[in-house]
């Protein structure tokens, strides 16, 4: 028996919750930018190209900007 796979935050994308939490504080808290993260990915041993990277980004953003917000009245 083979169990289901969990659900990932992005259809057809390969970067799971971690990934991308990982990516974003170390973009947004460490400072460090796409290029910087696409070499040191390399570094250690797989690569995530700055492409996917900011591609993530865009789509975790539209996916917030989804959620309703809490409080808000209809316009």
């Amino acid at each position: 028996m083979i169990a289901s796979l969990p659900e990932r935050p992005m259809d057809r994308r390969l970067a799971d919750p971690s990934l991308l939490a990982h990516l974003f504080v170390h973009e947004l808290d460490d400072h460090t930018p796409c290029y910087r993260q696409d070499v040191e990915s390399d570094r250690h041993g797989f690569r995530i190209g700055r492409g996917n990277m900011t591609r993530w980004q865009y789509d975790c953003g539209r996916a917030v900007r989804r959620w309703p917000r809490s409080g808000a009245h209809p316009s």
